[in-house]
């Protein structure tokens, strides 16, 4: 560093770098951490976001790549969760998944969707004319 520059610094602080470790427990422990500000994102939708321990450690193994550190976390969860950002309000998307293979880009995260209500017998309309009974034209005409 130019000396000029760091005489004006009134305390040095050595910092160490950060591990794989280190960043999994930023983006989960603290009161403000990334993975549970995500959760409480789609918990307004009524959904929820499972993002495995494996998927964990990916990413801090990506922001261990690019370099970019703890700042960098918030920004690849924003690439990963973009499309289910999108796709989860208005549906019936109840979970969506992280695991590895999302972040590493082999596949799209998961969804799982509520079961759809199965329709009875009753409400059940094939459009198919029953054997015997009158057609809708007959009936209309008598």
């Amino acid at each position: 560093m130019i000396p000029e520059f760091v005489g004006r610094l009134p305390v040095v602080v050595p910092l160490h770098s950060l591990d794989e470790k280190t960043l999994v427990q930023i983006l989960t422990e603290p009161r403000n951490a990334v993975i549970p500000q995500y959760q409480a994102l789609f918990s307004m939708d009524k959904c929820e976001l499972n993002v495995t321990e494996d998927a964990l450690k990916a990413i801090a193994r990506l922001a261990l790549e690019r370099k970019t550190g703890a700042r960098g976390l918030r920004s690849i969860m924003e690439k990963l969760l973009l499309e289910p950002m999108f796709e989860v309000p208005n549906s019936d998307i109840v979970c969506v998944e992280v695991d590895k293979e999302v972040v590493e880009g082999k596949k799209e995260p998961g969804y799982i969707r509520a079961p759809t209500k199965e329709s009875s017998e009753e409400e059940y309309d094939s459009g198919v004319e029953e054997e015997g009974w009158p057609r809708q034209a007959d009936a209309a005409n008598s």
